[in-house]
Parts: C-alpha cells; sequence; structure tokens
C-alpha cells in the first residue's frame, strides 16, 4: 500500500511523502523508513519511478497492534487470489512446460552428461568422425541426460515447487508442483480417483485428487486411461513417477486437488531412456507393450 507519511529511523521524526520525496539526502533517507505508528518497527521502502511512493519493505511486518497491518494483509490476500487466478487459467502447453522441468526433482540420483566444451568446429562428417549419428527419441520420450536443469526454462508466471515434506498449514489453497512417486491408485467414481503419491526422498505420503474439475473438458475415453494407469500402478508393472500442478486443500493429510486434466505428467524410465507423457500418451505408448 503506498503511505503518505513515514518516520525517520534516525530521529523518530514523522515526514510527509513530499519531504521525503524532495530531500535532499533522499538516496540515504529512503532506507531508514519506519511506519507512522508509534512503536511499530516495521520499516518502510521509498520507490522511485514515474509514480513513486512508500510501501512496506519485503519481508517486514507490521505489529499486531498497528492499524497498518490489516490493510497490509487485505492487500496480500488480493494479490495472492490474482496471481492464483492467472495460474488456475494456465493453458495446457504452459501447464506441461513447467511439469516438464521436474525432470531433476524425479531422479535427483541420475547421471548427468558433462557439458562440451566450446571450440573450433571439426569438418568432419558424421560418416568420418567415427561417432555415428546420435538419434534422440521423439518428443514423448527424451534421453535421461537431456533433463538437465541448466536447459532454457519456461518464462511466464513462477509456480512454487515444493516435494510432501516442505509444505507449511500457510500453503493451504495454493497452486504447487508437486514432484513424487506414484504408489497406488484408488476409484471411487467415473468422476473421481485418488492418486496415492510419495516424496521421492523420504517417506511423506499425499494424495492428487482427481473430480469434477479434472474432467471438465470431456475428453473422450478419458475413464478408460485412467483405468489402464490404475492396473500399471497397482499391479507395479513399471514404476511410475508423477509431476503433478494442483492446489493443496488439506495439509495434514497433502491432499491435492488437480483441477486440470492436464495437471499430471507422468515419467518412466527404461533402459536409461526417460519418457515424459501425459495421461493420453501413457495410454498410447504403454497399452501395446509387454511389461517385465
Amino acid at each position: 500500500m503506498g503511505f503518505e507519511i513515514a518516520r525517520n529511523e534516525d530521529n523518530n521524526t514523522l515526514l510527509t511523502f513530499d519531504e521525503i520525496r524532495k530531500s535532499d539526502d533522499l538516496d540515504n533517507l529512503r532506507y531508514k523508513l519506519l511506519c507512522p505508528t508509534p512503536n511499530c518497527k516495521a520499516h518502510l521502502s521509498y520507490v522511485a519511478s514515474i509514480h513513486p511512493y512508500i510501501k512496506t519493505r519485503n519481508e517486514s511486518e507490521h505489529s499486531d497492534f498497528c492499524e497498518y497491518k490489516k490493510d497490509e494483509g487485505a492487500k496480500e490476500i488480493i494479490r495472492k487470489k490474482a496471481k492464483e487466478k492467472i495460474l488456475v487459467n494456465l493453458g495446457e502447453a504452459d501447464v506441461y512446460a513447467r511439469l516438464d522441468d521436474l525432470g531433476d526433482d524425479l531422479y535427483p540420483n541420475r547421471v548427468k552428461k558433462p557439458r562440451k566444451k566450446r571450440g573450433k568446429k571439426s569438418n568432419k562428417t558424421d560418416s568420418e568422425s567415427g561417432d555415428g549419428v546420435q538419434l534422440i527419441p521423439g518428443e514423448n520420450g527424451i534421453d535421461i541426460n537431456e533433463l538437465s536443469s541448466d536447459k532454457k526454462r519456461f518464462v511466464g508466471p513462477r509456480v512454487p515447487k515444493k516435494t510432501l515434506t516442505e509444505f507449511t498449514a500457510q500453503d493451504k489453497g495454493r497452486i504447487f508442483k508437486i514432484p513424487a512417486k506414484l504408489l497406488s491408485i484408488e476409484k471411487n467414481s467415473d468422476r473421481r480417483y485418488y492418486l496415492k503419491i510419495k516424496s521421492i526422498e523420504g517417506n511423506k505420503k499425499g494424495t492428487l485428487i482427481l473430480k469434477e474439475a479434472f474432467f471438465s473438458r470431456n475428453i473422450q475415453n478419458i475413464n478408460v486411461f485412467l483405468d489402464f494407469l490404475m492396473n500399471v500402478v497397482n499391479e507395479k508393472k513399471i514404476e511410475v513417477k508423477v509431476a503433478a500442478y494442483g492446489t493443496l486443500i488439506n495439509f495434514e493429510n497433502r491432499d491435492f486437488e488437480i483441477f486440470k486434466d492436464y495437471g499430471l505428467r507422468f515419467f518412466t524410465e527404461n533402459k536409461g531412456v526417460i519418457r515424459k507423457d501425459s495421461l493420453v500418451l501413457f495410454y498410447n505408448y504403454y497399452a501395446n507393450k509387454k511389461f517385465n
């Protein structure tokens, strides 16, 4: 919020916004401003811009008795709700771009391919080099070494990533990216599934809940795809890891609602190659595969 008055930390005197803005010592004064409420220790910052203003400094909080605390809290709630609205409305490609970024979290012990040193380009052709042409799997399968965290990341609204052990009660109602192992799946009805998950490292467990919002796009045969995934996971035919994009609805039980059918990305590994699939692509690839 914008303050019209502030206290000088050096001498505890009150200064108006204009006095601060026109001060000859603004470069020094801007970092020595306190909340105007007596005895409140919240630090303020003068923000120089086309339309300058004074705001509460990041990570600084007003005292419980301060009249500005309630206003600041209301402003923060509005900001969070506005951000969550943007995140809820992200498109399929935007969500997948964020979930695909969790490869390092899902496979923390993998051996990374060392970077090649830049140097003079060789004039050898593929046939002359003796190494042949390196074949990279298609978009549904990627080499395990291609999941390095130094790859270019998606630019856009930031979605926090947390493992199951990192959540706090204050996270309830917020959207996160969650990397986890998929343990089992329970089906309550054609419009409700419970995906039981476990932290990649440690034993913390949780549940990804699929209900009405997940089925809102009415994708044909989506229950066939989910039932197939349930069979693969429950029969332990292959280890499946999941990158989820959802809202924490119960902190104690680590329950998350997955509100989009594309809010899940499934990772599997075979012979050093990691696949990252949507629900549909997981079915298309594995439906006719023989599991060891």
